[in-house]
């Protein structure tokens, strides 16, 4: 699943891919100014990634992924907690309150419902969601691929690290071919 970071390479590599998993591209989250690339620059990169996935792969999964405030100061759903990305009707959206899509989410009874034993997820942000559900991922017995141009940090060192740590840990973290990265604003 991850051997080359050539875009290319990275289509053929999808194949084998079961699922793509979208993590906290939120309007609310996407319009912070915490990260060195900006979060609209990646929702595109990450837009035309989703819309590549529709096209070759149309029987496996996208699976988005929302961050909510249980207090409510993110306006929910309807408010500017809405996905920054076009989701189509058959795509499922799980709603989280915590830091890792897996914490008190159905994401992996979803994901074992459609036989899902690999996935890539991409979004924000590196060092927090994208990390958190990478690791819990591994623990329920799943291959990931975090691509380092798919997802953003709060810092360029905290993106580096993080996808490091990840690497050691046996996530495939070899670009997409998204062009997107700390250092490349």
């Amino acid at each position: 699943m991850c051997t080359e970071s050539l875009e290319h390479q990275a289509i053929q590599e999808m194949n084998g891919v079961d699922a793509l998993v979208v993590i906290d591209v939120q309007e609310w989250i996407v319009s912070l100014d915490l990260f060195p690339v900006t979060g609209q620059k990646l929702a595109h990169k990450i837009e035309n990634m989703v819309e590549k996935w529709r096209e070759l792969y149309p029987n496996k999964p996208v699976v988005w992924i929302a961050f909510l405030r249980a207090d409510g100061s993110d306006g929910g759903l309807d408010g500017r907690a809405g996905l920054s990305i076009r989701k189509a009707d058959d795509e499922a959206l799980l709603i989280k309150y915590g830091i890792s899509a897996f914490q008190g989410t159905r994401l992996h009874h979803y994901l074992s419902e459609h036989d899902v034993r690999s996935f890539i997820t991409v979004g924000i942000a590196t060092d927090y969601a994208i990390a958190a559900t990478a690791l819990d991922a591994i623990q329920h017995g799943y291959q990931v691929w975090v691509p380092a141009d798919g997802c953003v940090a709060t810092s360029a060192y905290a993106h580096k690290k993080t996808l490091e740590k990840l690497s050691e840990r046996g996530v495939c973290t070899k670009p997409y071919g998204l062009t997107v990265s700390p250092n490349n604003t």
